[in-house]
């Protein structure tokens, strides 16, 4: 009996088997923490009553003490994004050019992606990816008879993006050997004035895997959706600079600020899918 079914058994206890599909496979950074960084209103010179104190002049007025914060995080995500996607991915196909059903096919898929709108949403996963180490969308059928792909078809293709970046928990779940066997993503759905949490779990079929140096892919298929997930396990960083020193320098001379463009480490440039 494989793993995955022995969490699914229907006789163990829900609390048990969510608790199960919730044990995170891969080591990755948390959003909560990564957003103390990525947020520049969260630094911590906002908060600093010690370093940063108010004076008080000799005729009682008080003069705050400035807390200037910059952004360079989001700034250096921005700029990792753009560097993967601004000019958008260029699909190749080979083997057809002595083929029209080769041709029509290729021609098909990329006006499925551009009815999927997928330069805005390689943008969103790249600040999401870049931001909070890890991605995962779901691409899925929807019944709507329509001819927008050279053909008369029943369904259309579409895809959603989560991430922590949007309060989503995801929870890949990797046997011994790195094949994905399962992934639950938890999320926060407001009914009317309650908000109630879920956690959805998908079983893959079958699973391709394909590794970078700082990253992982994975594309899995259950049923008629295809899920992708990718991981980065080291943030993008920032070096020779202290942030938290810019911050306080800054506010203490009163800079203003010129963004200059940034030293960073070499970004892992995620799967084009």
């Amino acid at each position: 009996m494989d793993e995955i079914t022995v969490i699914l058994d229907s006789e163990r206890p829900v609390d048990d088997i969510i608790n199960d599909l919730k044990n995170k496979s891969v080591d990755v950074p948390e959003w909560s923490k990564l957003l103390k960084d990525y947020e520049p209103t969260k630094h911590k010179i906002v908060s600093d009553k010690e370093t940063r104190r108010d004076k008080v002049k000799s005729d009682g007025q008080v003069e705050k003490a400035s807390r200037i914060y910059i952004g360079l995080e989001k700034l250096l995500t921005k700029r990792a994004t753009e560097f993967a996607f601004a000019i958008p991915v260029r699909r190749v196909y080979h083997n057809t050019e002595d083929n029209e059903k080769r041709r029509q096919i290729a021609k098909a898929i990329e006006t499925i992606y551009k009815y999927a709108r997928i330069d805005s949403e390689n943008i969103k996963r790249g600040n999401a990816y870049f931001a909070s180490c890890e991605i995962f969308t779901i691409w899925y059928a929807v019944e709507k008879p329509n001819t927008l792909y050279g053909f008369k078809s029943n369904y259309k293709l579409k895809c959603k993006t989560y991430s922590p970046m949007e309060g989503v928990g995801l929870y890949p779940l990797f046997d011994e050997l790195g094949d994905m066997i399962a992934m639950s993503f938890e999320y926060k759905k407001k009914k009317k004035t309650k908000k109630s949490l879920f956690l959805k779990h998908i079983q893959p079929t079958n699973t391709i895997n394909g590794n970078r140096k700082m990253a992982i892919g994975y594309l899995s298929s259950f049923q008629k959706k295809y899920i992708f997930y990718l991981v980065r396990f080291q943030v993008l960083t920032i070096f020779v600079l202290n942030l938290y020193i810019m911050d306080y320098h800054t506010s203490e001379k009163k800079l203003n600020i010129h963004y200059p463009a940034i030293p960073m480490s070499s970004p892992t440039i995620p799967l084009q899918y």
